[in-house]
């Protein structure tokens, strides 16, 4: 397979954010990423931040005209597409082409302006990323680069994670999970770790690459760790995995204890909308906890939680009601649509 270091990410990424500014993106620019899953998802968006824009990611398995509504929704004037896309034609947008096996880069520089171009800030828009449409229609949620910096520099303090450390990019790109997979090493010296869509969703494929790669890191989704288990993976025993995350839906108390009775990683089970960068409360699961149910945790650094009555006063401890989330990680709201932001 490909291995890319970072000097190689840095000079492919600035030489198509150099082609996306010849091109006209500004800052907060939308920029659809239409990329097979790959080094070239991770350039793409690297390269789309560098120009000071915002990157949609679209799920490399979405038929187009999916990814043409999404497109048209999100705004987006711009669209880059991998090779594996090539052929596709998207309309009222212009396309840009990644294809970093040319390695076009070799023995060229980017322009200085690019290194000295400096046009987003912590509120600025980083990416728009689409709600699972569990609730109607697909939302397009707009995420400032302080939302989701806020919640991976959380996680680099709360796992210790640092250069040794490597994640599998295994989540689809349109799922805002796949950005902590690829920018929690990105932002800790360490690596990611990329396979291919057939073998992200093969749990015995998955098992064979934390092995061979050294991963230290995956997040699963309940349904995926048990399969995961069931390929009589023993995570942190038989391999290098030191966390398992999980996170997108509820995780049964059998399947926790399940886990912490063959594994010596950490499991954390974590909580959080799209509309939060990722997710907002955090627990290390344990056999001794009081509780039955393993809870969602504790609100992640510069977060605030309430639980709250239909008038949105606070409860007491104890008694069920809605979550409500404040703090840094809230996203800006719903792209388009001002009043469902309200």
């Amino acid at each position: 397979g490909l291995v890319m270091t970072y000097a190689e990410l840095d000079r492919c990424s600035e030489l198509l954010a150099e082609a996306l500014i010849n091109k006209g993106v500004e800052r907060e620019s939308a920029v659809a990423v239409r990329c097979e899953r790959g080094p070239e998802t991770v350039v793409a968006m690297m390269a789309v931040l560098k120009a000071g824009g915002a990157f949609v990611p679209i799920d490399p398995v979405d038929p187009p005209g999916r990814c043409q509504s999404l497109i048209m929704e999100a705004g987006a004037r711009f669209v880059i597409v991998g090779k594996g896309h090539a052929r596709e034609a998207f309309q009222g947008v212009t396309t840009v082409f990644v294809d970093i096996s040319k390695d076009e880069g070799k023995g060229e520089e980017a322009s200085a302006a690019i290194h000295d171009f400096a046009p987003s800030d912590p509120a600025s828009l980083a990416y728009v990323m689409f709600t699972s449409g569990s609730t109607g229609r697909p939302k397009g949620v707009m995420v400032e680069h302080r939302n989701i910096v806020s919640r991976i520099l959380f996680m680099r303090r709360f796992l210790s994670f640092g250069s040794d450390d490597r994640t599998l990019f295994k989540s689809s790109p349109s799922f805002d999970v796949s950005l902590v997979e690829v920018f929690l090493p990105l932002l800790s010296g360490g690596a990611v770790v990329i396979p291919t869509e057939r073998e992200a969703k093969d749990p015995a494929m998955v098992s064979d690459w934390v092995r061979m790669y050294g991963v230290t890191y995956v997040h699963f989704v309940p349904a995926m760790l048990r399969a995961f288990l069931d390929t009589g993976s023993r995570p942190g025993v038989d391999d290098g995995l030191r966390v398992v995350w999980c996170g997108g839906d509820v995780l049964p108390e059998e399947l926790m204890r399940r886990f912490l009775s063959v594994s010596r990683a950490r499991l954390i089970n974590g909580y959080g909308p799209t509309e939060a960068a990722v997710g907002v409360t955090a627990w290390q699961c344990r056999y001794d906890h009081p509780y039955g149910q393993p809870p969602i945790g504790c609100p992640v650094d510069n977060t605030r939680i309430r639980i709250v009555d239909h008038l949105g006063r606070s409860l007491p401890p104890g008694m069920a009601g809605e979550v409500w989330v404040g703090g840094v990680q809230v996203a800006r709201g719903y792209i388009g649509d001002p009043e469902l932001t309200e």
